[in-house]
């Protein structure tokens, strides 16, 4: 990140957050590997899957963090994908209404903050 940009909150804030899910996928990949018990292939795979998307989220995090354009891109077409699933949900599911709102709203909120006018800037 060059001297004159300058981090604003809101990407900080988001990165946090990527890298704090991306902990939560790491974490439970490694403990489905090792707590196997009576798991079947299918635990298995999805531990490797819940440990590569955990990787790939603490990696998408480190280029939000340092300003990667490419980053943020990722990270809104997954927002995007979000806002959507809560869209559908508010509107399908009849009991994940509340969800559905929260899960829209969320990620409204994480789309305002990657593309407001000081993170245009430092993405720049």
């Amino acid at each position: 990140m060059p001297a004159d940009r300058a981090r604003p909150f809101g990407v900080m804030l988001v990165s946090i957050l990527i890298i704090i899910s991306g902990i939560g996928f790491v974490v439970d990949g490694i403990y489905g590997l090792f707590n196997r018990g009576s798991q079947e292939n299918l635990g298995v795979i999805a531990s490797i899957i819940a440990l590569v998307i955990g990787l790939v989220y603490l990696l998408v995090a480190k280029g939000i963090f340092n300003g990667n354009s490419g980053s943020r891109m990722i990270v809104a077409v997954f927002t995007v994908l979000g806002l959507i699933g809560g869209i559908w949900m508010f509107i399908a599911v009849s009991g994940m209404r509340i969800n559905g709102i929260v899960t829209a709203l969320v990620a409204l909120v994480i789309l305002y903050l990657l593309y407001d006018t000081k993170a245009k800037a430092f993405f720049r």
